[in-house]
Protein backbone atom coordinates (compact mmCIF):
# COMPACT_ATOMS: atom_id res chain seq x y z
CA UNK A 1 0.00 0.00 0.00
CA UNK A 2 1.36 3.42 -0.94
CA UNK A 3 1.82 6.30 1.51
CA UNK A 4 -1.13 8.12 -0.09
CA UNK A 5 -3.35 5.05 0.32
CA UNK A 6 -2.26 4.61 3.96
CA UNK A 7 -3.05 8.27 4.62
CA UNK A 8 -6.48 7.91 3.03
CA UNK A 9 -7.25 4.81 5.11
CA UNK A 10 -6.16 6.59 8.31
CA UNK A 11 -8.25 9.67 7.45
CA UNK A 12 -11.31 7.55 6.73
CA UNK A 13 -10.77 5.69 10.02
CA UNK A 14 -10.78 9.03 11.83
CA UNK A 15 -13.97 10.04 10.02
CA UNK A 16 -15.71 6.79 11.03
CA UNK A 17 -14.54 7.29 14.62
CA UNK A 18 -16.03 10.82 14.58
CA UNK A 19 -19.39 9.41 13.44
CA UNK A 20 -19.46 6.78 16.20
CA UNK A 21 -18.43 9.26 18.91
CA UNK A 22 -20.97 11.84 17.68
CA UNK A 23 -23.83 9.33 17.92
CA UNK A 24 -22.62 8.11 21.33
CA UNK A 25 -22.32 11.65 22.76
CA UNK A 26 -25.73 12.63 21.36
CA UNK A 27 -27.44 9.57 22.85
CA UNK A 28 -25.67 10.08 26.18
CA UNK A 29 -26.49 13.80 26.49
CA UNK A 30 -30.07 13.66 25.20
CA UNK A 31 -31.38 10.27 26.34
CA UNK A 32 -29.20 8.93 29.15
CA UNK A 33 -28.27 12.11 31.04
CA UNK A 34 -31.23 14.20 29.80
CA UNK A 35 -29.08 17.34 29.99
CA UNK A 36 -29.69 18.62 26.45
CA UNK A 37 -32.56 18.71 23.99
CA UNK A 38 -30.40 18.75 20.88
CA UNK A 39 -26.86 18.06 19.72
CA UNK A 40 -25.65 20.06 16.73
CA UNK A 41 -23.27 18.27 14.35
CA UNK A 42 -20.64 20.40 12.56
CA UNK A 43 -21.78 23.77 14.00
CA UNK A 44 -20.65 27.10 12.54
CA UNK A 45 -17.74 27.18 15.01
CA UNK A 46 -16.20 24.34 12.97
CA UNK A 47 -16.06 22.03 16.00
CA UNK A 48 -17.46 18.52 15.57
CA UNK A 49 -20.36 18.67 18.05
CA UNK A 50 -22.12 21.42 20.03
CA UNK A 51 -24.88 21.20 22.61
CA UNK A 52 -26.69 23.54 24.96
CA UNK A 53 -26.58 21.87 28.37
CA UNK A 54 -28.98 22.44 31.20
CA UNK A 55 -27.98 21.46 34.70
CA UNK A 56 -30.52 21.13 37.53
CA UNK A 57 -29.83 23.40 40.55
CA UNK A 58 -29.12 20.39 42.81
CA UNK A 59 -26.38 19.17 40.44
CA UNK A 60 -24.93 22.67 40.26
CA UNK A 61 -24.62 22.80 44.06
CA UNK A 62 -22.90 19.39 44.09
CA UNK A 63 -20.40 20.50 41.46
CA UNK A 64 -19.66 23.69 43.36
CA UNK A 65 -19.08 21.69 46.55
CA UNK A 66 -16.91 18.95 45.09
CA UNK A 67 -14.99 20.80 42.40
CA UNK A 68 -15.06 24.32 43.77
CA UNK A 69 -16.36 25.79 40.52
CA UNK A 70 -19.80 26.92 39.51
CA UNK A 71 -21.57 24.95 36.83
CA UNK A 72 -23.97 26.92 34.69
CA UNK A 73 -26.26 26.09 31.85
CA UNK A 74 -24.58 26.81 28.59
CA UNK A 75 -23.05 25.71 25.36
CA UNK A 76 -20.37 23.07 25.12
CA UNK A 77 -18.42 22.43 21.94
CA UNK A 78 -16.46 19.23 21.34
CA UNK A 79 -13.67 18.47 18.90
CA UNK A 80 -13.29 14.72 18.29
CA UNK A 81 -9.86 13.28 17.61
CA UNK A 82 -8.78 9.69 17.15
CA UNK A 83 -5.45 8.42 18.38
CA UNK A 84 -3.85 5.13 17.46
CA UNK A 85 -3.11 4.46 21.14
CA UNK A 86 -4.69 5.17 24.54
CA UNK A 87 -4.22 8.59 26.12
CA UNK A 88 -1.71 8.60 28.96
CA UNK A 89 -2.40 10.85 31.94
CA UNK A 90 0.55 13.04 30.95
CA UNK A 91 -0.60 13.35 27.31
CA UNK A 92 -4.15 14.23 28.34
CA UNK A 93 -2.92 16.77 30.91
CA UNK A 94 -0.72 18.36 28.23
CA UNK A 95 -3.74 18.58 25.91
CA UNK A 96 -6.06 20.31 28.38
CA UNK A 97 -3.69 22.46 30.43
CA UNK A 98 -3.40 26.12 29.61
CA UNK A 99 0.08 26.80 28.24
CA UNK A 100 2.19 29.33 30.13
CA UNK A 101 1.98 32.87 28.80
CA UNK A 102 4.92 34.06 26.79
CA UNK A 103 5.76 37.76 26.82
CA UNK A 104 3.40 40.39 28.17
Amino acid sequence: MSVAEESAVAAYGGYEYQIVVTVWVALDLVIVRECSDVVEVEPASQEDIAANLFVPPVATEAVETVVGAASENGRVEIQIKRRSRFWSVAAFRELVETPPRIGL
